[in-house]
């Protein structure tokens, strides 16, 4: 996940974890010299975004504390907001500070999110993902003080066809994103939300991970998608 918060004029460029080829290939399409930008990035390998998980484990049931997931709650004071959720919010906020008492006056100008192989495993997670994330947006802009149809790109994850064996609802997840584009004409479509096809992008032996070249070319996607999407917010 990255939030990308625009600075004041003039001032130099700021790329956190430089050696991820996805933030390299998107800062170098994104930022210029009179625009540049402050990307705060999360990570956390293989996890998911549903409730039903904790971490690589399938306990299904109703929402619960303290699950390491991207679950995001319902509100504020949610006491069964994942773990992971949490530790991304605070990871955004000990940014916006840190770029504060720099001296800079950022805006959050949209939200990137790379995720989903992990909800590709189980049949609850795999067709509720639009719900899924269509709260994740919701959460993002109420917990991060932005506005509601904040700019929003995603990656449609699992390109490879047949899919590693554990990833037994590809195609339900993949249908979900889909739906999830604001040009999809579906009722899950989101307002200012692109999702990146990576159908033919460049994979590990794995047929899961993207290689360098992959990453690259997934970065600089993610830049045009929100290169068009950002008209939509102020300047």
């Amino acid at each position: 996940m990255a939030t990308l918060p625009r600075s004041r004029p003039n001032h130099h460029n700021q790329l956190l974890h430089p050696e991820h080829g996805l933030v390299v290939g998107f800062a170098l399409d994104t930022a210029t010299a009179d625009r540049p930008i402050y990307l705060i990035k999360y990570h956390a390998s293989g996890m998911p975004l549903h409730h039903g998980f904790n971490a690589g484990e399938w306990v299904g049931g109703a929402p619960a504390p303290g699950r390491r997931t991207f679950y995001p709650g319902e509100k504020a004071d949610d006491a069964n907001t994942g773990t992971l959720y949490a530790a991304m919010v605070k990871q955004f906020r000990a940014g916006m500070t840190h770029l504060n008492e720099q001296g800079y006056t950022p805006t959050v100008r949209g939200f990137v999110w790379m995720q989903g192989e992990a909800d590709a495993k189980q049949k609850e997670s795999a067709v509720s993902y639009a719900a899924s994330l269509s709260r994740l947006r919701k959460r993002v802009a109420d917990d991060m003080t932005c506005e509601a149809d904040l700019p929003f790109v995603f990656d449609q994850v699992l390109p490879h066809d047949p899919p590693a064996a554990r990833f037994t609802h590809r195609k339900e997840i993949r249908e979900q994103m889909a739906a999830c584009d604001s040009t999809s004409k579906k009722p899950e479509a989101m307002k200012n939300a692109t999702m990146v096809s990576t159908d033919g992008f460049s994979l590990l032996p794995d047929t899961v991970h993207y290689d360098a070249a992959g990453q690259l070319k997934l970065g600089r996607a993610f830049a045009a998608a929100m290169n068009k999407l950002q008209p939509a917010t102020p300047r």
